[in-house]
């Protein structure tokens, strides 16, 4: 104390006066009590040499204009104080901190950067930038920062630690692993180092050495249930239900309650067809919860995501009794109809949702669905034509209320009303797929080819683009080449589906490959069994091989799946039949 007395008395008598009558004002005004930690205690703390008393009096200003969140006038003084201090890394991390606060995310690294210049050994404003840098997203320059601090200071803990789990992040796991065990080495009791180890091999999809890791982290650290809930994860994807349940039990034993680790055990017991005990683990979940109706809901869901659609109604009608105009529990237990596929009831809860709801437009796109489904198509578009006046610049409700005129075969206005949300959005990808279609209904095989190709240009992965494109030309009989190629490629993008293997094995049958071909199109009709198109180009394939049996049983398959041609499959029938006897 002998010291900061001396330098007080070398400063201006003024300031001796009007520090403590100042600070009493402040105080006053602001409603506060004196800063209980001084810059002198701050500053000893941080290894640095007491501050000039004018650098003290504005640090001691700018405390007391944030505590009242004058952040302005705190920075204004603290750039006084730095002004009094040049040499002070401290002011400068004070400021930074100060920035951070206002969100002035630039400014604070500016004066970061400024106190690590000032004090390169300081490794708190070194951390302060690095995490700046992070929160800017220049991971790159972050690392760096990191890596310097930890030249001068190998065995910072903070440091290995969040350069490893930023090193996970980005996917570099090897040298995330390697920072990690670096700080085991510096400390072997860190639960963090072994947590974040479990994480970096569970990326790795190596489970067997993150159950180790997550364990060993759950061991050093007995209130860690983090590390303990990602261990049930685990076992829950290598279906060892028994040990995901102690774990889950033992993360409720931890936390005295553990409505969330409820929740989640509950999921358990539904998958294993417990239903009796997760019943009994929701209800739980709903007594102890501060807002009964909305873990209600919760439980609700997850019945939802389980496919309980049954207990999943019943808790979304006994959340309605409790509110009945929550639109977002009208929306949830019409979906949940719909997959019960108790249509009526569906379509009523949609109805529910009004205008202005941030369900409005999902309802009433599954109210198009459902109506369609009840055959009340006139309905479904006089809905969906006043839901676009509702929401006009929703171009999914365009799409909708296209894809019900399509159904209804009026393709002129379908290519018309799709053209409205092409308006609003010219690279939508689904309407301009979607007018494709339409233009193929229609007649129009060039205008489809156009469109499909836009499509690929916009999104080259479009499977079903390809695809569409791909059969197209196989049905033409052009670009075999080109076609094959592009249905290859869907095939890429969408595996073992039935269409694509179709058009695979049509293209090849057009160029008169029919061996590969009826192996192909056996595959599709295992994959797509109830499409007749698809029996009958096995059917035609058949023929062309001579297995007359194969290829009857495959025209009657499509006969009986009910062919827009029966005429055409009628004459293929009569063929074959002839050629048998």
């Amino acid at each position: 104390m002998e010291r900061w007395y001396l330098i007080l008395l070398r400063s201006k008598f003024l300031l001796l006066v009007l520090v403590p009558a100042m600070v009493f004002s402040l105080a006053a005004c602001a409603g506060l009590e004196p800063a209980p930690e001084s810059a002198r205690a701050k500053a000893l703390e941080a290894g640095q040499q007491l501050p000039p008393a004018e650098a003290y009096y504005h640090f001691f200003l700018a405390e007391l204009f944030q505590a009242s969140q004058q952040f302005d006038a705190a920075v204004e003084q603290l750039k006084f104080a730095i002004q009094a201090d040049p040499v002070s890394s401290y002011m400068e991390i004070e400021l930074a901190r100060l920035y951070l606060q206002q969100n002035k995310v630039a400014d604070a690294l500016i004066h970061a950067r400024m106190a690590a210049g000032k004090n390169p050994d300081d490794h708190q404003a070194r951390m302060l930038a690095a995490s700046i840098l992070t929160i800017m997203k220049r991971n790159d320059e972050a690392i760096a920062e990191y890596e310097t601090l930890l030249q001068r200071d190998p065995e910072n803990e903070e440091a290995l630690l969040v350069l490893g789990s930023m090193y996970a992040e980005l996917g570099r796991m090897d040298q995330a692993e390697e920072a990690l065990i670096r700080l085991l080495k510096v400390n072997p009791s860190s639960h963090l180092a072994y947590y974040y180890l479990g994480r970096v091999e569970m990326q790795k999809n190596d489970t067997a050495k993150a159950e180790q890791y997550l364990r060993k982290a759950f061991e050093l650290n007995g209130d860690f249930i983090t590390a303990l809930s990602d261990l049930a994860s685990i076992y829950e994807s290598q279906e060892k239900y028994d040990l995901a349940e102690e774990a889950y039990k033992e993360i409720i034993k931890v936390r005295g309650g553990g409505n969330l680790a409820r929740a989640r055990l509950g999921r358990l017991y539904l998958k294993t067809e417990r239903r009796q005990e997760a019943r009994q683990l929701f209800e739980q979940i709903i007594r102890s919860s501060a807002d009964p109706n909305k873990a209600r809901v919760e439980v609700g869901l997850i019945y939802f995501e389980q496919g309980v659609y049954d207990d999943a109604a019943w808790e979304f009608k006994h959340a309605l009794a409790e509110d009945p105009e929550n639109d977002r529990v009208h929306y949830y237990l019409g979906s949940t109809y719909e997959e019960m596929e108790n249509y009526e009831k569906a379509a009523a809860e949609f109805l529910n949702v009004q205008a202005g709801s941030q369900f409005f437009g999902d309802s009433r796109l599954h109210l198009s669905y459902v109506l369609s489904e009840l055959d009340r198509l006139d309905e479904a578009i006089d809905l969906m034509k006043k839901a676009v006046k509702e929401e006009a610049a929703n171009t999914s409700l365009y799409l909708a209320l296209g894809t019900l005129y399509e159904t209804k075969k009026d393709y002129a206005r379908a290519i018309a009303t799709i053209d409205e949300g092409l308006n609003l959005e010219p690279d939508d990808v689904e309407l301009n797929f979607r007018r494709g279609v339409v233009l193929d209904k229609s007649g129009d095989k060039d205008a489809t080819i156009d469109a499909m190709r836009k499509v690929i240009a916009l999104r080259p992965d479009h499977a079903d683009a390809l695809n569409y494109l791909a059969y197209t030309w196989a049905d033409l009989g052009i670009n075999l080449d080109e076609a094959l190629e592009m249905a290859i490629k869907a095939d890429r993008f969408k595996p073992d589906n039935g269409f694509i293997t179709d058009t695979v094995a049509w293209i090849l049958f057009k160029k008169g490959e029919y061996g590969p071909a009826v192996e192909l199109l056996e595959k599709a009709v295992a994959l797509q069994h109830d499409d007749p198109i698809i029996n009958e180009h096995l059917g035609d394939a058949y023929v062309k091989v001579r297995k007359y049996r194969q290829a009857l049983e495959a025209y009657l398959k499509a006969k009986e799946l009910g062919p827009e041609n029966t005429e055409r499959l009628n004459g293929k029938i009569e063929e074959v039949r002839k050629s048998m006897d």
